[in-house]
């Protein structure tokens, strides 16, 4: 070459060798034609379809790629509705024969196009496992309406269907197709800009795990916007405008007890649905994160177990099926609530309050923070519960921290004899105003308030840092009285009476009582377990309240431990309170219970020239004392 022309050497049909100027062979193409323009053609115009798209190859833009005919590279067949007779104007059951011929005639993964314009397509089609994705020109230019029939707009095969998509087009259900999307058993689904409006029932109804539901519109549908069951893992709902739904918003119900873990719902736009904007139970890991919220719940949810109450909020957080008796395997576990935005039913008219931006009859580890309410007055708390301990728990940490709002308040009906909070020391809220405990825990000063049989003995049982009392059995009720003249900021407020309680293995459990209201609950997980639990009893104090009674009483047969006392507001959690060593004090030389040596009670009322306080030198019970004098005390 050098410069110099190179010669080319030619065998049709054969190969082709390229030599420099001085003879000597540079490149080698073995089986190459010599251009023959009329050879081109005629495959062009030839009626073998197999020369098609053989005749096209596609050559990869990267180093050592390797050039492949069209028909191996393409490997998702395009099936355009057109080319089966689709098209505006046509009626509902010809479009239905269309579409549902497209999907039957595909063998391999195959993705159908739906064109611009709006078609009637009745019934609904069947999409079966060869189809990966359905795609219009966006949601506004490819609509498909049902002009009278009650199947969905799009279900299934039966079995499972996996890894399909669905995007860019519109179902209007005009009343009659009872869901726009209805996949009863699917895995692995994404549903991108899709607009669905007036449906019978659900705009999107999905069974299954690993669904991505984004950026649809979904509008005045009869029932959710969202219905999202089956195993529910791995779920998320982002940046999709729900609104107007006569039912709510976003529906979550695993129907496992293994299921609803990972779910998000984030960014979402959720407004007027009618009943709630989302309900969800057995979910296990949901985070409900930067969404707005607005008008939600103007009828509210009318639950009728145990009773008919209705509640109006914006998230519903329920521990069994449209129920507000627990099922324990139906529980929301770690719930995060944080970022989001509210405005409430009453905001600008004249609808009545909401109950609660939230409510729960079953907290888990909840935690709400960071949540903005345009108007607070028009909602009654931050979070509102069930009034009634039977069927309403919190049972690990509640956490609220800077939201608009952080207050807690109760629905429904209770029998304030037994059914009042008994969990409320795990509430933990932020910044709070009150975190004193108000109690003395000083059980030597509780007296009888009635009843005849039973004692409280101080023991040796050291928990928690302080000296147990035993409760023995008997109809006694043990109490300590608070003057509010002496602590009015607790005027108004709720509050939660507690301690540590042990049932030490036997049947018997302490029923906690503020102002005569109490509650029937066990002093441990199960009667006669044996181990320590901390238990409180709730109640609102009113403004007009003078004193707050606190009593203990046992129930059953056996003797219980009780160990550190404490009265303290909500938001004040049990965990938080400083542990620190009980002073006793009596207005005499103990003459019960079972002391140690060194431990000291301190005259309550000492007169002229009596003991300042009495130091135990013999141990026992009660015990042998020496005096303490002014001077050595």
């Amino acid at each position: 070459m050098s410069g110099d022309s190179g010669g080319q050497s030619t065998v049709q049909g054969h190969s082709m060798a390229v030599y420099d100027a001085y003879g000597a062979q540079q490149f080698y193409f073995p089986n190459v034609l010599k251009y023959d323009p009329d050879q081109f053609k005629g495959n062009l115009l030839s009626e073998d379809h197999s020369l098609g798209d053989s005749l096209v190859m596609h050559n990869p833009q990267f180093v050592d790629s390797t050039s492949t005919i069209l028909s191996k590279k393409l490997t998702i067949d395009l099936r355009t509705l057109t080319d089966y007779g689709f098209a505006e104007g046509n009626t509902g059951a010809q479009n239905k024969a269309a579409f549902q011929k497209a999907i039957d005639d595909a063998t391999l993964p195959t993705e159908i196009v739906i064109p611009e314009g709006a078609f009637i397509v009745d019934p609904g089609i069947t999409i079966k496992n060869t189809v990966t994705m359905i795609r219009g020109a966006g949601a506004y230019q490819s609509r498909i309406f049902s002009t009278g029939t009650a199947a969905p707009i799009i279900t299934q095969q039966d079995g499972v269907i996996t890894f399909c998509e669905f995007r860019d087009f519109g179902l209007d259900g005009n009343g009659y197709a009872a869901n726009g999307i209805s996949l009863t058993e699917a895995n692995h689904i994404k549903i991108e800009n899709i607009d669905v409006v007036n449906t019978n029932n659900n705009a999107i109804l999905v069974n299954g795990y690993s669904i991505d539901i984004i950026g649809c519109r979904l509008f005045q549908n009869t029932g959710n916007g969202i219905n999202v069951g089956g195993h529910c893992n791995n779920i998320n709902i982002i940046n999709n405008r729900i609104y107007g739904n006569g039912a709510g918003g976003v529906l979550l119900t695993p129907a496992y007890a293994e299921g609803g873990m990972s779910v998000r719902v984030n960014g979402n736009d959720i407004e007027q649905n009618k009943f709630y904007g989302l309900l969800a139970y057995g979910v296990k890991g949901l985070n409900l994160d930067a969404n707005y919220w607005e008008r939600n719940g103007e009828i509210g949810y009318p639950y009728s177990v145990p009773e008919s109450i209705t509640v109006r909020a914006d998230i519903h957080l329920i521990a069994n099926n449209f129920t507000l008796i627990p099922d324990l395997s139906k529980i929301n576990d770690t719930v995060s609530i944080r970022g989001n935005q509210q405005t409430a039913i009453g905001y600008a008219s004249a609808l009545p309050n909401q109950d609660g931006f939230i409510f729960t009859n079953y907290a888990k580890n909840l935690t709400i923070e960071n949540n903005q309410l345009l108007d607070a007055s028009k909602v009654n708390n931050l979070l509102a519960m069930y009034h009634n301990n039977l069927s309403s728990k919190v049972t690990d940490r509640l956490y609220l921290a800077n939201n608009t709002v952080n207050s807690i308040g109760y629905v429904g009906s209770y029998d304030p004899a037994t059914q009042n909070p008994d969990t409320a020391h795990l509430i933990d809220i932020a910044n709070r105003e009150l975190t004193a405990n108000y109690l003395d825990r000083n059980m030597l000063l509780w007296t009888a308030a009635s009843g005849t049989t039973g004692t409280l003995i101080k023991t040796q049982n050291i928990y928690a840092g302080n000296y147990s009392f035993l409760v023995t059995t008997g109809d006694r009720v043990w109490g300590r009285t608070i003057d509010l003249n002496k602590s009015p900021e607790l005027k108004g407020k709720f509050v939660w009476f507690g301690a540590w309680v042990n049932d030490q293995g036997s049947a018997s459990k302490l029923m906690f009582i503020i102002n005569g209201a109490g509650q029937t609950d066990s002093t441990a997980p199960l009667a006669g377990n044996g181990k320590w639990s901390y238990v409180s009893c709730g109640v609102y104090i009113y403004e007009t309240d003078t004193a707050i009674n606190v009593g203990i009483r046992n129930y059953g047969s056996g003797n219980v431990l009780i160990n550190s006392p404490s009265l303290c507001a909500y938001g004040m959690p049990s965990n938080a309170l400083q542990v620190e060593k009980t002073t006793f004090y009596l207005s005499s030389v103990p003459t019960s219970g079972f002391w140690d040596i060194g431990e000291r009670v301190i005259n309550s009322a000492p007169a002229s020239g009596q003991p300042k306080a009495w130091t135990c030198n013999i141990p026992g019970g009660p015990g042998t004392y020496s005096f303490l004098s002014e001077g050595n005390f």
